[in-house]
């Protein structure tokens, strides 16, 4: 993936006392097995928790979103990142199902993913997290 500028920002609004939102930034996703570079993806993800144990829900996402993204680029025969978008999403949310009972009950959490692969970007998410893309130019 070419190299460049990435950021990530996130405010705290009304009486939360607990930053709810992570931030996910992996280079070089692509399938350590395969050697040509068509295969290399970059993931961005942004998580917001909601509810009181949001922080919780964002969290597991966050540690979890780049191995299932990766394991589906292993696994995908034809390759097509937009299936692994798709698996990665329904096996988190499997996972956030099976978390203990007081925090999937009350709380959750929205997502937005980012993925640059093969000369492509594709965005993916859930709930109300947004990307914005931006651009520079010298002139």
């Amino acid at each position: 993936c070419d190299a460049g500028t990435y950021a990530v920002a996130g405010i705290m609004g009304g009486q939360e006392t607990t930053m709810q939102d992570r931030a996910v930034l992996a280079l070089n996703l692509g399938p350590p097995s395969r050697a040509t570079s068509s295969l290399e993806a970059a993931l961005f993800a942004l998580f917001d928790g909601h509810g009181p144990h949001g922080h919780i829900v964002s969290e597991l996402l966050a540690n979890s979103i780049v191995t299932v993204f990766r394991r589906g680029l292993i696994q995908e025969k034809p390759h097509s990142v937009l299936q692994c978008i798709r698996d990665a999403f329904r096996e988190l949310e499997n996972r956030v199902m099976q978390s203990d009972a007081s925090v999937r009950e009350y709380s959750g959490a929205s997502g937005t993913v980012a993925i640059v692969a093969a000369g492509h970007l594709i965005v993916a998410g859930v709930g109300d997290t947004t990307a914005v893309l931006g651009s520079c130019s010298s002139e």
